[in-house]
């Protein structure tokens, strides 16, 4: 059984979208290229306190992680 590097999967459950156009470059025992487009981001201005402006980056279909003191991340779950 091979194992995807841990930045390769970290990246993939992060930045890829379920509904994305994707192309495998590259697979080989040590990992994983794939090339991808990342359909119309959308970036929101937030204000959650008096002294802080935040942009919240979302995309069609992305739902975000919410661990506490962390920042809000865009995320997308897929089975490879």
């Amino acid at each position: 059984m091979h194992r995807i590097p841990f930045h390769v999967t970290l990246f993939m459950v992060v930045f890829l979208p379920i509904s994305f156009a994707a192309q495998v470059i590259e697979s080989d025992q040590h990992g994983i290229t794939i090339n991808f487009d990342l359909p119309n981001p959308k970036f929101t201005k937030i204000q959650p306190t008096q002294r802080s402006t935040y942009d919240l980056i979302s995309y069609t279909d992305s739902s975000f992680t919410s661990e506490p003191g962390n920042p809000k991340v865009p995320v997308s779950r897929l089975m490879l």
